[in-house]
């Protein structure tokens, strides 16, 4: 079985041999690979490096970030056909697979995944079904934070410690507050923000450089490719900021204006210059670094966390550095991790479930979102509550609104917001009534949540002994977004 980190900028894979985990490298000898898929100008389907030398060429026929896609009704088109955002991350998973499969001379068909700890249950059922689709089970999914602690407690096993994992990659943040020691990995509170990584960093800084080409030349790049070289140029230049004060973008022949030559860009940023354009994106951090010590432990103190772990490409940067710095009351972040942290959790997590390790290492996760039911008039009841140690299950009795009502409609949200319309809409389940007067009806609603945050509900007309069931899945979510509220086939809590 192997560890895989599905990252939105790299990806990862591992295995459990001999004692420990081994990173294991691609056929250009690389322990990580891009997360870019592209198409030679024959169809020849390219993943990792040689992707990313393409899209300089034909950024057309390359797609980048394709995690943050996930569950999305989003498609990337080449020639005469369109491809989902789960098929084209299968291309990179089955290239880690098969880099896997070179490597150790056998096939391997499971997996632990890593995922963002505030992805929702529709974007974890698509990397599932990504997962599938290149060949390899999905046998169990952890949270990113998690595996980053769990690869702490690998090094630390010694020690008891609570610890504050501060996880930014390309893509996405994750924190998480967690409890290590004794063989146990527990967490106790999360918070994040899935539209929040080094790529708005990225993306900030291409703005500005393509101001300063209109002001240079008197009109703004629009072709692809252009655009793709000043994208890799602001990537670079976040990198070089993070180790000097300064650094030259030097863009030769960028791109033609409507009647002259090829023009060039030259222009040099610096590190105090981009942490002012930034300060917004650092104040994002905030909110869900308060969510997660809050969930934890009531408030928002800081002076029972033992460690603050910083992971993830984007910690990099100076700015998150002293961010997490002024969090942890001047003491220093602990960055001994390293950036193989997160594919090693899950493969230590893979090795757990082989038995390859003893067998009281135990992970207690938690949801990340809370769960509920839209009620009468587009609130929300919530079954299982954000921070539940999963595996979990949880049921309550509802009711019709309407006299003599012959359907319960039950659509599932998840998301923190009081009024359903905010929370995302994860499926629809109809259970036919007999027509009774208003609240007379007594029907038991249960969710049950699995340690892959797979969510199956049941809802029983406990009269009549009529139920019906169903899984939480991109299926289910797709289905419920044609479904518009409907007043009378709404329902309430029961009042016992």
């Amino acid at each position: 079985m192997l560890g895989i980190d599905f990252g939105t900028t790299n990806s990862a894979v591992g295995v459990f041999r001999e004692g420990r985990v081994r990173i294991i490298p691609n056929r250009h000898g690389d322990t990580t690979t891009p997360s870019v898929a592209a198409f030679a100008p024959d169809g020849t389907l390219l993943v990792g490096r040689q992707a990313q030398a393409q899209a300089l060429l034909h950024p057309e026929a390359a797609v980048h970030r394709v995690k943050l896609e996930l569950g999305n009704r989003w498609t990337f088109r080449h020639g005469n056909r369109s491809h989902s955002a789960e098929e084209v991350a299968s291309w990179i998973l089955r290239d880690l697979r098969q880099s896997a499969e070179a490597h150790l001379g056998e096939e391997v068909n499971q997996a632990v995944l890593t995922v963002p700890a505030q992805f929702n249950h529709v974007q974890r059922a698509a990397l599932a079904e990504a997962a599938g689709m290149a060949g390899i089970e999905a046998v169990r999914m952890i949270n990113e934070p998690t595996a980053a602690a769990l690869s702490y407690g690998l090094l630390h096993a010694e020690d008891d410690a609570t610890i504050l994992v501060f996880d930014m990659g390309g893509g996405t943040l994750d924190i998480s507050v967690l409890e290590v020691g004794d063989g146990v990995v527990e967490t106790k509170g999360t918070g994040g923000d899935s539209t929040l990584g080094g790529g708005n960093w990225d993306r900030r800084i291409v703005e500005h450089l393509l101001n300063v080409f209109s002001q240079q030349h008197g009109f703004r790049p629009t072709g692809r490719p252009a655009l793709r070289r000043l994208e890799v140029a602001a990537e670079q230049a976040k990198t070089e900021l993070s180790g000097a004060g300064s650094t030259a973008v030097q863009l030769p022949y960028l791109d033609r204006g409507p009647a002259g030559p090829l023009a060039h860009l030259d222009t040099t940023l610096t590190r105090a210059w981009l942490e002012e354009l930034t300060g917004d994106l650092l104040g994002r951090c905030e909110q869900p670094v308060q969510r997660a010590l809050h969930t934890a432990f009531g408030s928002h103190e800081t002076t029972d966390i033992d460690h603050f772990i910083l992971v993830g490409g984007a910690t990099r940067m100076p700015m998150i550095t002293d961010f997490v710095r002024r969090l942890a009351g001047g003491r220093e972040p602990n960055r001994s991790l390293g950036p193989e942290a997160v594919v090693t959790g899950a493969t230590v997590q893979s090795a757990v479930l082989t038995g390859q390790l003893r067998d009281d290492l135990l992970l207690m996760d938690v949801t990340s979102l809370p769960l509920g039911i839209e009620t009468e008039g587009g609130g929300m009841a919530w079954l299982i509550e954000r921070g539940t140690t999963i595996p979990t299950a949880r049921s309550e009795i509802f009711t019709t609104v309407e006299h003599y009502q012959s359907v319960a409609r039950f659509t599932i949200r998840e998301g923190h917001h009081k009024l359903a319309a905010y929370n995302k809409k994860l499926g629809v389940l109809e259970l036919p009534v007999p027509p009774a007067p208003r609240g007379e009806p007594i029907i038991e609603v249960r969710f049950d949540t699995d340690a892959n945050h797979v969510l199956q509900v049941m809802a029983k007309d406990l009269n009549t002994g009529r139920e019906v069931t169903a899984r939480m899945n991109r299926e289910s979510a797709v289905h419920a977004a044609h479904q518009e509220s409907d007043p009378r086939r709404a329902v309430m809590r029961h009042e016992s």
